[in-house]
């Protein structure tokens, strides 16, 4: 089972939005095998979901292919970069998931502050390093 989600698109350039919702749902529409959905429900489903993502800039639902769906759709705007972020109705968690030309990294704010502030302490150790060196006579 699972819970709903929203979820929020956005890109980073202006785009022809009903070229995009036709690739969004093509995407969406897709089984598997790679096959057009035939099943009447799903294709409602997948038309409503592009159109809600493209056109409001959110979805309510569920969404459990989001990230090979994502990395389909970057593949298509290779220039672009794109913004997915999840917000759990159930639990409020939120995560964020970036993608650009066919590749895409998914993180919880909690992973992405542990990262920066990795980040924040080895430069501060680097540039520690450099101005003791600097000031050696």
């Amino acid at each position: 089972m699972g819970y709903n989600t929203i979820f929020e698109l956005v890109v980073s350039d202006d785009i022809d939005k009903q070229e995009l919702a036709n690739k969004l749902f093509n995407i969406l529409n897709t089984d598997d095998n790679g096959l057009p959905d035939d099943n009447e429900r799903y294709v409602e489903l997948a038309r409503e979901q592009a159109n809600s993502l493209v056109y409001d800039g959110e979805y309510y639902g569920r969404w459990y292919s989001y990230m090979n769906d994502m990395k389909k759709l970057s593949a298509l705007y290779p220039s672009r970069w794109w913004l997915l972020t999840g917000t759990g109705d159930d639990s409020g968690s939120t995560w964020k998931a970036y993608f650009l030309n066919g590749k895409g990294h998914k993180y919880t704010d909690d992973e992405f502050v542990d990262w920066l502030v990795d980040k924040l302490h080895s430069t501060k150790n680097k540039l520690r390093d450099a101005y003791v060196r600097s000031n050696l006579t």
